[in-house]
């Protein structure tokens, strides 16, 4: 039986064999990347040169070392903030 567009969503599932269309959209996509990275495929020439991987964890450790000081630093100001609101808060005693 071929799937026509009166076909039920779980029959043509079932006769394309994919638990669902999703996975199927997944595997194309994984199948498309796979043939362009093989070297004999014609447009493999458009993508970048692969990354040097010493070079890339580098970079993640100064990205990471950044994020935690710029944390750090907005943690301080709103500690500072709270701070001087509990101050002004405060009624004043004699």
């Amino acid at each position: 039986m071929a799937a026509t567009t009166s076909t039920p969503y779980w029959a043509a599932l079932y006769f394309a064999g994919l638990p669902s269309l999703s996975d199927g959209r997944d595997k194309l996509c994984c199948d498309f990347f796979r043939k362009i990275r093989d070297p004999s495929s014609c447009i493999q020439h458009l993508l970048p040169d692969p990354r040097d991987p010493e070079l890339t964890s580098s970079l993640f450790v100064i990205l990471n070392a950044v994020i935690f000081s710029l944390r750090v630093i907005l943690n301080a100001v709103i500690f500072s903030l709270r701070v001087t609101t509990l101050i002004k808060s405060e009624p004043e005693t004699l």
